[in-house]
């Protein structure tokens, strides 16, 4: 059996549970977290979005919002308490937007710091729960449907958040930015126009042993049958692609702990111009890590001279640069909360958040005033 299959399967019904966790309103006391610096105060609104598939996408969004005079706001979602004003006014800017795609079986909210760190600075983030691959439900997990919709559920997301009233006249769709997580890493790179190579997992397993995701038994088994599946579902939907052409202007690919890297065709990946910025867990125990830029190269087949734009936190595991879980929540699923605590965890939200600002205002800019 590959290394990791057993703990891989374990995280599956680990993460479908913490869903519960997330809708309890009785879970226990809410975990609250520290404010990011930044310029603004930060609001938050949640949608739901029909997709022409008709498939329920609950979507998040962050902003900035102008200062309710209240200091630092809260608001709860289940048991989370995210640093931000709920339904806040918006400020009267153009911001840039960023775009989140999270991890295999995660959910919206699994990286909340991070969407209230950029926020703060001036971006409106826009977070979709992946139908099919999330916390809520894992029917599409290693199928081609997931390589296919991931991609068209974030642009769906998208078109959605900028036609809404609240935001419309807001989101400059010249300035996007996306930050991809795990197996969203790979849906980042879709929609910044790297294809997919389906037959590419063939042998992959003897190279990256370690990768608990990709080389679990159940992984193994159907993963081998994508390339039919991917060709099938191309001939239904009529497209070469598996999404749609992003019809916005991306200027900014950021990957956190980065997997599914094995899917990104390797010639349109060393062909990439994208400003690209990833950081990786060196103790990660689900996706191969990454503890200097030689290792990173091999996982990427992509140049990455520029170490201002690599990071490798060392002591850092996968779950540990997620969200942190709510309260008492670590105790019942530490196999998804991560190995940090207290300081130490502080300490790496901090890093993680800063590496992600500092790219995204350096490639996306400021908001501007309307």
């Amino acid at each position: 059996m590959p290394a990791g299959s057993g703990r891989f399967s374990h995280i599956l019904s680990a993460s479908l549970f913490a869903i519960l966790l997330l809708l309890s309103a009785s879970a226990g006391p809410a975990l609250a977290l520290g404010r990011a610096p930044g310029g603004y105060a930060v609001g938050v609104r949640s949608l739901s979005v029909l997709s022409p598939e008709k498939v329920q996408l609950g979507v998040m969004v962050w902003y900035p919002s102008t200062r309710s005079g209240q200091g630092d706001s809260k608001c709860n979602f289940g048991p989370w308490v995210l640093r931000a004003e709920k339904d806040a006014p918006l400020a009267e800017v153009r911001a840039p937007v960023v775009i989140i795609s999270h991890d295999s079986s995660g959910h919206s909210l699994s990286h909340h710091e991070t969407a209230a760190a950029l926020a703060a600075r001036g971006f409106v983030v826009i977070a979709p729960t992946h139908a099919g691959d999330s916390m809520e439900n894992a029917s599409a997990m290693y199928s081609a449907a997931l390589l296919y919709f991931r991609p068209l559920q974030a642009l769906e997301a998208l078109e959605a958040v900028a036609a809404s009233p609240v935001f419309a006249g807001s989101l400059d769709l010249q300035r996007v930015g996306l930050l991809g997580v795990g197996a969203g890493a790979l849906t980042a790179l879709q929609l910044g126009g790297v294809d997919i190579d389906a037959s590419a997992y063939s042998g992959y397993c003897l190279s990256f042993p370690a990768d608990a995701a990709l080389c679990s038994r159940r992984a193994e088994e159907r993963l081998g049958l994508l390339p039919a599946e991917l060709r099938e579902i191309r001939r239904r939907r009529g497209r070469n692609a598996p999404a749609a052409p992003f019809p916005y202007s991306v200027r900014a690919l950021g990957l956190l702990t980065p997997g599914w890297l094995v899917f990104a065709k390797k010639e349109a990946l060393s062909a990439l111009k994208t400003p690209l910025a990833a950081l990786f867990a060196g103790a990660d125990g689900l996706y191969p890590p990454a503890r200097d830029l030689e290792e990173a190269r091999r996982l990427f087949s992509l140049p990455l001279e520029d170490e201002t734009r690599f990071l490798a936190l060392e002591n850092a595991d996968h779950y540990s640069l997620s969200a942190q879980c709510p309260a008492g929540a670590a105790g019942e699923l530490p196999e998804i909360c991560g190995e940090k605590r207290g300081e130490e965890r502080e300490e790496l939200m901090l890093q993680r958040d800063a590496f992600f600002s500092s790219f995204f205002l350096s490639t996306l800019g400021k908001p501007l005033p309307r």
